[in-house]
């Protein structure tokens, strides 16, 4: 009989009919959180586990909005539990105040937008495979997510609908993919004084800027529109042009002549319909087909806010595309299938023996809490389960507190921390640990930092060295501004 494996073991007690999760791989980390892809013991069936930043009270809206704010649509990604999570040691005085939420929802099995766009930008798949259709379906897709959010009540801006933040998904045996929004962390909720009066499911139209809403407010939710549109723009533009996710943010950047495939006219200029509704920056004259291209609908490879001119004109564009979305198939060559990108992976990641599986955590900061469990390795069926918890953070292991929020409690025979290498969850920050000593700009965000965890610590907020630290984080800001 061959000897069991370990695996990292999600309790998540908040679905008590599913006797928790397996990990099988990270999906990817932000500055709102990390998610990791789980399997469900129980049955076997896949979800995205995000976890996100531990919060403080205070900062609770900013931490839950993401569930807050989540709304049923075909088109976003379901979620299937969220629950508050503890951080902290369960001695930690602050144990009951820093928290986390855990969210469990659908997992997309095809990746993100820009990893398949990448799949052609960078030559490992034939341009010539993407057909347009497959740009009518995002058109379609992302219209269809931002108009609903438009018209929720209240009504909320997505702000981040950037690639990575448009998903794949291959129901079973299909070869086209079908696209979803998700990450809802950055949704806002929009003024409802900026609307006029419509009747119940029908499209909203904006008041005129001499409304009675305060011009702060009402700015602020026209920008969270434009935002949305913009990067419907931005994110067609690039799929258009086969430009690498990563490339340069400068147009001008590229010198090609011209575009890589040719698209339907009636595409351009639906295109060009949404780029009538928003008002468009003023860009340098192009110097090649493809630059022409990219300024005219994709303003820059990230969308700047722009004023909305013509909104109350969005759902007869919706209309126009909705039709060639479901038009579009039908000119698809016969063999025409995208299901190579199809992630199948559905075994959970084991180790031989514990200390492997602490140390691999370790290293790639594994979103706890979590505990070990002992499977069988051919069928993965978890026999036994560790009770001990990891991945909650143990300050007394780290110096003058300041990894406050970060993973932990190793056991020290495996693990000596180093405060310099670990990183602070806060939002308000991003913690670099590397080339400080190179930058002076990054060291002195390195000590700001420093000091104001210091102070954080003690539960001094308003101190000089708080004062200090955010004048040189506004110097770091105002620089950055100036790029």
């Amino acid at each position: 009989m061959s000897s069991p494996l370990y695996a990292v073991y999600f309790p998540e007690l908040t679905d008590p009919s599913a006797p928790g999760y397996l990990l099988i791989r990270n999906l990817g980390s932000g500055v709102e959180g990390t998610v990791d892809l789980v399997r469900r013991v129980s049955d076997g069936e896949r979800f995205a586990r995000k976890k996100t930043v531990p919060m403080l009270p205070a900062h609770e809206q900013y931490h839950s909005s993401e569930v807050f704010f989540h709304r049923q649509h075909p088109l976003i990604p379901a979620l299937n539990s969220s629950t508050e999570c503890k951080v902290l040691a369960d001695w930690h005085p602050e144990v009951d105040k820093v928290k986390s939420t855990v969210m469990l929802s659908k997992f997309c099995n095809g990746g993100t937008l820009a990893d398949f766009s990448d799949e052609f930008a960078l030559g490992r798949r034939p341009i010539t495979e993407l057909t347009e259709s497959i740009l009518w379906h995002v058109f379609a897709a992302q219209l269809t997510t931002v108009m609903f959010l438009h018209g929720c009540n209240p009504s909320l801006g997505y702000t981040d609908s950037h690639m990575s933040n448009i998903f794949l998904d291959f129901p079973d045996g299909s070869k086209f993919p079908t696209f979803f929004t998700g990450d809802l962390g950055h949704v806002n909720p929009l003024n409802p004084g900026i609307w006029e009066p419509t009747e119940p499911g029908q499209p909203r139209k904006i008041k005129s800027a001499e409304s009675l809403v305060p011009p702060c407010e009402y700015r602020e939710s026209i920008r969270c529109l434009s935002d949305d549109l913009g990067y419907i723009s931005a994110n067609l533009s690039h799929l258009a042009t086969f430009l690498p996710t990563e490339g340069p943010d400068d147009p001008g950047a590229y010198d090609e002549d011209e575009l890589p495939n040719d698209w339907s006219d009636e595409f351009e200029d639906c295109l060009g319909f949404l780029c009538e509704i928003i008002s468009h920056l003023q860009l340098p004259m192009p110097e090649s087909e493809r630059q022409a291209f990219r300024q005219k609908y994709g303003i820059h490879v990230n969308p700047q806010p722009c004023d909305i001119r013509e909104y109350n004109r969005l759902s007869e564009l919706k209309e126009r595309v909705d039709r060639h979305a479901k038009e579009s198939r039908a000119n698809d060559p016969a063999n025409t299938d995208f299901s190579w990108a199809k992630n199948q992976v559905t075994t959970p990641a084991v180790w031989n023996t514990p200390d492997e599986l602490l140390y691999d955590c370790k290293r790639t900061n594994v979103a706890g809490p979590f505990k070990m469990a002992k499977v069988d390795p051919l069928s993965f069926k978890v026999m036994e389960i560790d009770e001990t918890e990891y991945g909650i953070c143990n300050p007394e292991q780290l110096e003058d507190g300041m990894a406050l929020l970060a993973a932990g409690p190793f056991p020290p025979e495996h693990f000596k921390p180093d405060p310099l290498k670990v990183v602070p969850d806060y939002p308000w920050f991003e913690f670099e640990t590397v080339n400080l000593q190179d930058n002076n700009g990054w060291n002195a965000m390195f000590e700001a930092e420093q000091s104001l965890y210091r102070e954080l610590f003690a539960d001094v907020q308003d101190g000089p060295l708080w004062i200090e630290a955010q004048k040189l984080l506004h110097q770091q800001q105002s620089a950055w501004n100036g790029y």
